[in-house]
């Protein structure tokens, strides 16, 4: 099978392949001259011995450097830690705020849903009324399902006593 590849993803897997081919920044040919000078210049005898010290001294740095970024990274952890306590508090509050917003919208719309329905029974008994005395008729008789206080209400155009 043939791929086609833009020339920059061809450029990226090379560069990655001479990124893994290198160690610490040294190419292949550049650590063979170093181990040459090593042989020449320690002797065949010294270079376990070199090379157990620097591979120690490589894992205590590396020790150390791990160190340093879990000491760098707690206070950072703390602070996210302390900051979040807040922010969690004010969203249960802010939570429980907007529930009794919606409950007391709720109540409203239903208490303005009854009134409205209400006032639509009053206006169709009146119609109601107004025929029959059109018509000569005065006896009225009484609106089904329609409860009204006969007691003295001033209720306003909306219908809410005021």
């Amino acid at each position: 099978m043939v791929y086609s590849q833009s020339p920059s993803s061809v450029t990226e897997k090379a560069a990655r392949r001479k990124e893994k081919a290198e160690l610490f920044g040294l190419g292949f040919q550049e650590i063979v001259v170093i181990v040459i000078l090593a042989v020449l210049l320690l002797g065949p005898k010294k270079i376990p011995e070199v090379a157990q010290t620097v591979g120690k001294l490589l894992r205590d740095l590396q020790h150390a450097a791990d160190d340093v970024k879990k000491e760098l990274a707690r206070p950072v952890e703390d602070l996210k830690r302390e900051m979040s306590k807040p922010v969690e508090d004010m969203k249960r509050q802010l939570s429980g705020q907007v529930d009794d917003i919606k409950k007391e919208l709720t109540n409203s719309v239903e208490a303005k849903s009854k009134v409205l329905e209400t006032n639509q029974k009053i206006t169709t008994a009146d119609s109601r009324i107004a025929e029959k005395k059109d018509k000569g008729d005065s006896k009225t008789e009484p609106i089904p399902d329609c409860k009204v206080d006969k007691g003295t209400h001033d209720h306003g155009p909306d219908g809410l006593a005021g």
